[in-house]
């Protein structure tokens, strides 16, 4: 077993990402929202078709790893990254966000967008709350939905831009992905480090119910 070895191999890689409403004059808000373990895009970026669609602009990436969610057929769902190769895929997430943002920051209307929200549900969180801390993305709004900050963020978040932004942490008080008294402990350890999330939480699990996603979106 001694000769086995590791090797990485660098090549171009076409990944999907959808939008929803139209990019104008007239747009309001962008929305970068990144979805949980084994959703998908194009179906995670439906929840948030209630809005306006003349001031609201969404865009939703979608995680590059695929997957039958039971056995060898049916439905698919894609996933951000596993413990396998974690740090391969993280940095993988991070060239892919940056080539969506590249592609999106460079169509008419979109620098003089006044709100920039940025939504992560569950697995999202984490990927989303990576790509902001080592990037230069200007936004105003993180909204954490059923997910946490990593340690890897957390423990150098004032190196970052996320404590000059508004911060939302949303979670549903039945959610069976999130252990009892789980919430609270992240909820306190983002306040050791000065850092205060306006908390919602509402009536539900894990789940994005539309009138949660239009009270955050005031």
């Amino acid at each position: 077993m001694e000769d086995i070895a590791q090797h990485n191999a660098v090549f171009n890689f076409n990944a999907r990402y959808y939008t929803w409403g139209t990019l104008s004059a007239q747009t309001e808000k962008i929305w970068w929202v990144m979805h949980g373990y084994g959703q998908l895009a194009a179906y995670f970026v439906r929840k948030f078709a209630h809005l306006d669609s003349a001031t609201n602009y969404i865009i939703a990436p979608q995680g590059l790893s695929k997957h039958y969610l039971k056995g060898f057929e049916g439905r698919v769902g894609a996933v951000w990254m596993t413990r396998e190769d974690r740090l391969n895929d993280i940095a993988n997430n991070m060239h892919y966000l940056q080539a969506v943002y590249a592609l999106e920051s460079a169509k008419p209307h979109f620098q003089h967008v006044p709100k920039v929200y940025m939504l992560g549900f569950s697995q999202g969180c984490a990927t989303l709350c990576r790509w902001l801390a080592h990037s230069k993305v200007p936004y105003n709004r993180l909204i954490m939905w059923a997910g946490e900050m990593p340690a890897d963020v957390l423990s150098n978040v004032h190196e970052t831009p996320i404590p000059s932004r508004e911060l939302f942490f949303v979670y549903g008080n039945r959610d069976e992905l999130i252990p009892e008294g789980e919430a609270e402990k992240h909820f306190h350890a983002l306040e050791s480090i000065g850092l205060r999330p306006q908390v919602v939480n509402f009536e539900g699990g894990h789940e994005m119910p539309a009138d949660i996603i239009s009270f955050i979106s005031e």
